[in-house]
């Protein structure tokens, strides 16, 4: 069997500038994303969480060259940080994922935590790319937050809701059986 080309992958942050709900908008990013990303070989997880995106995005190095390039002209974000860079085997599983994050961390929070991941990779370091996304997209004050740079320590379970809230009743529930906290 022939082995997988290497990819390019890239995990930045940007401050949003979408006033309001910005659901309609993501979705108008993920349209635009998929017509580009999947013939060009890129796969994207995009999060906007506190005010801010965060974004993975793994393909070709040309590819990637040339989606970034429009993603920093892109008038919906700015101030972007790349916070990641490597190359090696795809580790998004598909073309887009994507995510909302609702939680009570301010912009200030979020940036913070920019900062710090920032401050380790200008020492000539690198957090691994799922370890940056999880350190970016995990609320400050969830009880292992501060456990987030240490590989196999910290987990987490996401739930998806598509219009009703009978999952975050599960959750709830199972957070109260087991006496761990929800974030």
């Amino acid at each position: 069997m022939p082995a997988t080309p290497a990819v390019t992958r890239v995990v930045y942050a940007s401050q949003s500038r979408i006033q309001g709900p910005v659901y309609a908008e993501m979705e108008r990013i993920r349209a635009c994303a998929v017509r580009h990303n999947e013939p060009a070989g890129v796969h994207t997880a995009l999060a906007h969480q506190s005010g801010w995106f965060l974004q993975w995005k793994e393909g070709p190095e040309d590819a990637l060259r040339s989606i970034m390039a429009r993603v920093l002209a892109d008038p919906r974000h700015h101030g972007v940080r790349v916070l990641h860079r490597s190359e090696g085997a795809r580790l998004l599983p598909g073309v887009w994922t994507m995510s909302i994050v609702q939680c009570n961390d301010s912009a200030a929070e979020f940036e913070a935590r920019v900062n710090q991941v920032d401050a380790v990779r200008v020492q000539g370091l690198q957090y691994a790319p799922a370890t940056v996304w999880r350190m970016l997209s995990t609320p400050l004050r969830h009880a292992c937050a501060d456990q987030q740079g240490t590989p196999g320590v910290f987990r987490r379970v996401l739930v998806c809701s598509a219009g009703a809230d009978e999952s975050f009743t599960l959750v709830q529930k199972l957070a109260r059986h087991h006496d761990q906290p929800v974030v």
